[in-house]
């Protein structure tokens, strides 16, 4: 028990890791026409301070989205119609989604144990789900997080070829995604 002590508090500790990449929020301007939100949570500590980045893609343009904190949620304006959200670490995760225009949709992000790190996983928030019923208590006690702007620039390159490294995965069907239809948002 003397030793099962220390893990118990190095673990209960992970929510308090966040990404030097992110920073608090502001409030969001309201959505315009043809645009839908979309919320990346992710409740789970598990996997402590490792943040997944959170790609998206239209056709081949790969836009950096945010990092998955444990404890914290981010939301993205993005064009209705068809994207593809890709997340990696030990390991890839991908949604392909159609967006309704006027929508908010959900993807819960979680870590997996991995062989040498945690590894991500998308859950897409389906009106069919479990965690729809409980989705508005989930959100309450996640902190509200953003990209900082100069992050956008700062190894961005980089990081828009392993996206498309990840893309090019599903495109040629070796990795499937899972999906968010439109008839998913509220």
């Amino acid at each position: 028990m003397k030793r099962l002590l220390p893990l118990l508090l190095l673990l209960g500790s992970c929510a308090d890791f966040v990404s030097e990449e992110m920073q608090d929020a502001a409030s969001p301007p309201p959505l315009k026409e043809n645009e839908a939100l979309v919320v990346v949570f992710r409740p789970s500590t598990f996997g402590g301070n490792t943040q997944f980045p959170i790609f998206e893609f239209t056709g081949q343009d790969a836009d950096l989205m945010g990092f998955s904190e444990s404890g914290c949620y981010f939301e993205d304006r993005v064009a209705a119609g068809r994207h593809l959200f890709i997340t990696w670490g030990e390991g890839e995760a991908y949604i392909d989604a159609d967006l309704a225009p006027g929508k908010t949709y959900y993807i819960r992000c979680f870590a997996k144990m991995g062989l040498l790190a945690p590894r991500p996983r998308f859950a897409p928030v389906r009106r069919d789900s479990e965690e729809w019923k409980n989705l508005d208590s989930e959100l309450k006690g996640l902190k509200r997080r953003e990209l900082k702007p100069r992050v956008a620039l700062q190894d961005e390159k980089a990081r828009e070829e392993r996206a498309r490294s990840a893309k090019k995965s599903v495109d040629e069907g070796r990795l499937q995604p899972t999906y968010l239809k439109p008839e998913d948002g509220r």
